[in-house]
């Protein structure tokens, strides 16, 4: 039990495990998301996005599928700041190393164009 303990206090503090961990969330949400159809809905769910005009003569409309597109960064978006919460009192650097979008910016850049 000692070893699992440990193996989940390694991962939590690995960036490259919890970015991959995001990543994957996000594909199983797009995959989730658009594989839907409104035959699965119940059928208070599809009277609520009737009214909402999600639903169209039986079909999804594009605001639904804009939907899944960007409720994505949200995702990553917690993520970041689940690891704030956890790492607070670290250097930044650290703790933006650590976060999903860091992986886009190296620190060294945002730190150049603030100065």
């Amino acid at each position: 039990m000692e070893e699992v303990i440990n193996w989940i206090a390694q991962t939590q503090h690995n960036p490259t495990w919890n970015v991959y961990l995001c990543w994957l969330l996000i594909v199983v949400h797009i995959i989730q998301y658009f594989t839907l159809t409104v035959e699965d809905l119940e059928e208070e769910e599809k009277e609520l996005w009737e009214e909402d005009k999600v639903i169209v003569n039986g079909k999804f409309t594009q605001k639904y599928k804009i939907r899944g597109i960007v409720q994505t960064p949200f995702i990553a978006l917690g993520h970041d700041m689940i690891v704030v919460f956890i790492n607070q009192g670290e250097l930044i650097i650290n703790i933006y190393n650590k976060m999903f979008f860091g992986q886009f910016l190296s620190f060294t850049t945002i730190s150049n164009l603030l100065t």
